[in-house]
């Protein structure tokens, strides 16, 4: 259920369960409000869900100065329209801070301010406690996706490819094609081959299980897309883009990169053409991503490595 708070804007006599801080802020942002509409608000209801997390403000309309009567009986605004105002209030005028609460110290600006408010909604709403399963959020929390991507059906289109990718995935057996690697990786002694079904997009990889959870995996493809279009180092910029490139795919490290013995990258090679052929005969491969820039390389490959990732995009 949901919980509402309601209070009288302009009385100040009036008991308020909200500290007075909070209540000025929305006070000033829905007398900003009016002048943008030209309406007049007398009270409002603070909508949150049963975590406690504002949702959207309900600002009830009410006759004007003049006795002009509102088109309407209500506004609502989302959460986002909320602290949106608020931050362009603290940055709009150039103002910036020192932000130290990053792994890098940063100096935070209102398009930084900004991405971060929206990252911290995202994450309330698709990134659950490790422990739990992620759920499909409700229509509230959906249309805040939306605008948070700028796009519409995010939750609906991230879905249905979360379905494209596992569907892919089921077909296969990981234990069945761990078992059939072993007579290459046998050959790499003193290494510890790692193998799991991912999905890859720009050398980024998520690992998943072929039979997780359909909500599960959109809530992490959702979040792992607004990393990715947020990211200096990717050519994608909406969630779309992302959607139509990222790949299903079985990620195989020849080793997990720990400290392991050096071996020559030439020799790795001809273990990694040697599987790769078996596999391209086994499983339905549409394309193999190999490390080390083999194609345009401009140095010595007789040289030695500590790790080798292969990666075999399924279809």
């Amino acid at each position: 259920m949901k919980n509402i708070k309601s209070y009288q804007l302009f009385l100040e006599d009036k008991k308020v369960e909200i500290n007075e801080s909070t209540r000025s802020l929305i006070i000033q942002f829905l007398i900003s409000q009016e002048r943008l509409s030209g309406l007049h608000f007398s009270n409002f209801d603070l909508i949150e869900d049963d975590n406690g997390r504002e949702k959207f403000i309900i600002a009830y309309t009410q006759n004007g100065p003049n006795g002009e009567k509102p088109p309407m009986d209500k506004m609502v605004f989302d959460i986002i329209d909320y602290y949106t105002w608020g931050l362009e209030s603290k940055y709009g005028k150039g103002d910036y801070e020192f932000d130290n609460t990053w792994r890098s110290p940063r100096v935070k600006t209102l398009v930084t301010a900004l991405k971060d408010m929206k990252t911290n909604i995202l994450r309330e709403i698709v990134c659950n406690d490790i422990t739990k399963k992620q759920v499909e959020p409700n229509n509230d929390d959906k249309k805040l996706i939306d605008k948070i991507f700028n796009s519409s059906n995010v939750w609906e289109n991230a879905k249905k490819k979360s379905q494209e990718i596992l569907s892919i995935i089921n077909k296969y057996d990981i234990d069945e094609i761990e078992d059939r690697s072993l007579e290459f990786t046998d050959e790499v002694t003193g290494w510890n081959p790692r193998i799991m079904f991912a999905w890859y997009y720009n050398n980024g990889w998520h690992g998943l299980k072929g039979t997780e959870d359909i909500d599960d995996t959109t809530c992490r493809l959702i979040w792992d897309a607004w990393y990715q279009i947020n990211s200096t180092n990717t050519e994608v910029k909406t969630i779309e883009q992302l959607l139509k490139v990222i790949k299903p795919c079985i990620y195989f490290d020849l080793t997990d990169g720990n400290g392991y013995t050096p071996k020559n990258l030439l020799e790795l090679e001809k273990i990694a053409d040697r599987m790769i052929n078996r596999f391209k005969q086994l499983y339905d491969i549409k394309d193999v991503i190999l490390p080390y820039y083999r194609e345009t390389r401009q140095y010595d490959p007789n040289s030695d490595v500590t790790d080798y990732l292969m990666t075999f995009i399924i279809k």
